[in-house]
């Protein structure tokens, strides 16, 4: 089965139950935002997932082959804020929300979770399943190829923004469309990918999820 059985995610109800508190917050959120402190952070993450991004297409010789065929550069916007260049085109936004992905294991909610989302990171509060939020953007007609991630993560997709037309998403073998206010979840290192062949640009939450806790039943 290529796609998580998300009858088995405590967190799913909670956010398809509440699709208006998180559609609310996003449409209070600005991209042109200002963060006049971000220079001043530390920003550990940034490095761990170009790592993670490198190390991926190095051990893959199918991706590896893929993606050489384009310039490919993995770029900090800002902190937090990180953005995928394939071809010298934006091909992904990634904007880092909340996080556990530290030494304490307890969430660090960056300033657009704190400033934009705090209605939606609030719905998170007693998951401790929940490793990473994410707000992550498509834009208009663009691919992204085929790649593998972290065999220790579900990774959960929930639609705020899906264009209609030609857009889906690939696990392995098998299509799935993003839906507004939906979930789905797929094991991230099992081959991904998709596309957005419309003219409008697609916004999603990724929740990241400890997929040991999630076997184990919490």
């Amino acid at each position: 089965m290529n796609y998580f059985d998300k009858s088995k995610l405590r967190i799913v109800p909670q956010l398809e139950n509440n699709y208006d508190k998180i559609l609310d917050d996003f449409n209070n959120f600005d991209y042109n935002y200002k963060d006049k402190l971000s220079t001043l952070k530390i920003d550990n993450i940034f490095n761990k997932w170009k790592e993670s991004c490198n190390f991926g297409l190095q051990i893959d010789k199918k991706q590896n082959m893929l993606w050489a065929k384009y310039p490919v550069e993995l770029r900090k916007k800002n902190f937090g804020h990180y953005e995928l260049e394939v071809d010298k085109k934006i091909i992904w936004d990634g904007i880092i929300l909340a996080t556990k992905a530290n030494f304490i294991k307890q969430f660090n909610i960056t300033y657009i979770g704190r400033k934009f989302f705090s209605n939606t990171i609030s719905l998170f509060r007693n998951f401790k399943e929940v490793i990473t939020i994410s707000l992550a953007r498509f834009p208009s007609n663009r691919i992204i190829l085929p790649h593998k991630g972290n065999k220790k993560i579900i990774r959960m997709h929930y639609g705020i923004k899906i264009p209609d037309g030609d857009i889906a998403f690939r696990v392995k073998d098998e299509e799935k469309k993003w839906e507004n206010g939906k979930c789905f979840a797929f094991n991230d290192f099992y081959e991904h990918g998709g596309w957005n062949n419309t003219n409008d640009e697609r916004i999603i939450l990724i929740v990241d999820l400890d997929r040991k806790m999630i076997i184990n039943g919490v």
